[in-house]
């Protein structure tokens, strides 16, 4: 079987080997069950020999009791030398051997040679060989060993043959739709790889590669959402280094003819600062980048966020003195934070306010219902609900009010929502009580109790 790629010729062909796929299913299950079914047998006859093997030798003593009876008393009739004789006269009427032998020709026990003498009925060979002494004499007379009749032999073969058809048939029934949708998921894998970024493995949930199928499809959807974020991220890095480039390049050309130190001053003045939008860009996308995609491997912390939130907010209040800045801790509580990370996070949407709100900023701090939440709440126009969701996108700004007039390059909240979504919470925005926007970041806490702070 070879599975065909008319749509993309990019794609290589690989032979879907269907044959080797049946010989190993039937090969691996054939023999673990033979080892099974062997293994129950000799394990099911050992007992049946150790916990039952008087009751198997007094069955098979009832069996052949009689015909000892019989023949014994026969034989006592002829004397004693023609016995060897008189069996081989009786032997073409029995279909098993019998004959005539000394105790010291036998190969038996001390156990069997004590039971043998004491007149009882000897069996050996798993009731296939029978041994019993003749009364008032030292001779044995043994019956055996039986053997099976030819027919089995063949019978066993077509048996056998009969058990490999049957079990092979049921391999190919089952194996035959496994290595279709093995065939399924092979095409959608070489296609990706080929650069078909929309293949996906399409089985039933309910067969046994839904797992693979589901975690190909979910790693094939997550590649191409990175593949698309990074082309949307490189064509809006071009797109924002482009303005302030432009800006340096006229800078020099004007700098070039500039006659006057103070012109010089001027237009140098001017790179510079297109020269730190830049690297204020690069800064925010090395750090959007860092968080995008991966989850990176954050040195979390257990404790309280209280005074770490009331350290930030003082910092940020020394540094905006014309913006008035409240807060209040409703619970007190502990969670698992970065640190770092998720002082970026605050200190973003605090920018955000002040860029976007009118110079009054609320922060509340709460736990409930095993979340730990922290509110930022502006006074400004607000965000309509239908831009909500696409904020958090890298490069998005909202027009007329959320502007490149008002500073940011559109990666501050984009960074928010991957810090929240590596501490396994989440960033969502509300209408404010001072009328404003309220960006909340919500993730998992520790414990909480109710004293208040």
């Amino acid at each position: 079987m070879y599975i065909k790629h008319q749509d993309n010729p990019d794609i290589p062909k690989t032979e879907s080997n269907f044959s080797k796929l049946f010989l190993r299913f039937f090969f691996s299950i054939f023999v673990t069950v033979m080892i099974t079914a062997l293994s129950l047998q000799y394990g099911f006859n050992s007992l049946i020999q150790v916990f039952m093997k008087d009751a198997i030798n007094t069955y098979y003593q009832d069996l052949v009791r009689g015909s000892f009876h019989i023949m014994e008393k026969d034989i006592l009739q002829q004397p004693e030398a023609f016995w060897p004789e008189y069996m081989e006269s009786l032997q073409p009427f029995f279909g098993y051997p019998i004959s005539i032998h000394t105790a010291e020709s036998l190969h038996l026990t001390p156990q069997e040679r004590e039971e043998l003498l004491a007149g009882r009925i000897l069996v050996q060979e798993k009731g296939e060989l029978y041994h019993k002494k003749i009364e008032n004499s030292t001779a044995i007379l043994t019956m055996g060993k039986f053997q099976e009749p030819n027919i089995f032999i063949p019978l066993n073969i077509l048996v056998w043959i009969a058990f490999i058809l049957g079990f092979g048939s049921m391999t190919l029934i089952w194996t035959y739709p496994y290595a279709r949708k093995l065939k399924k998921i092979n095409h959608a894998v070489l296609a990706f790889g080929a650069g078909d970024l929309g293949s996906r493995v399409r089985i039933p949930k309910t067969s046994s590669l839904a797992p693979m199928a589901m975690a190909f499809n979910a790693m094939a959807d997550k590649i191409t959402r990175l593949i698309a974020s990074h082309r949307e991220l490189i064509h809006a890095i071009s797109h924002e280094l482009r303005t302030p480039a432009a800006r340096i390049r006229f800078g020099l050309e004007i700098l070039r003819t500039a006659e006057r130190d103070t012109d010089r001053r001027r237009y140098t003045d001017g790179m510079q600062g297109d020269v730190d939008e830049m690297e204020r860009l690069l800064s925010e996308l090395l750090t959007y980048t860092r968080l995008n995609g991966t989850t990176p491997a954050l040195q979390m912390q257990e404790g309280e966020p209280g005074p770490w939130l009331i350290k930030i907010l003082k910092d940020f209040k020394t540094m905006h003195p014309d913006i008035t800045l409240d807060w209040k801790l409703e619970q007190k509580g502990t969670t698992s934070f970065e640190p770092f990370y998720m002082a970026r996070a605050v200190k973003n949407l605090l920018e955000n306010a002040v860029r976007y709100g009118r110079n009054a900023i609320f922060v509340h701090l709460l736990f409930e219902k095993g979340v730990c939440c922290i509110h930022v709440d502006d006074n400004g126009s607000g965000i309509a609900p239908e831009d909500r969701g696409k904020i958090f996108e890298p490069f998005v700004r909202l027009d007329p009010s959320r502007s490149r007039e008002t500073g940011g390059h559109g990666l501050g909240l984009a960074i928010v929502f991957n810090i929240m979504a590596s501490h396994g919470g989440k960033v969502c925005i509300e209408t404010a009580s001072m009328g404003g926007a309220r960006f909340s970041l919500c993730w998992p806490s520790s414990k909480k109790s109710s004293s208040p702070a």
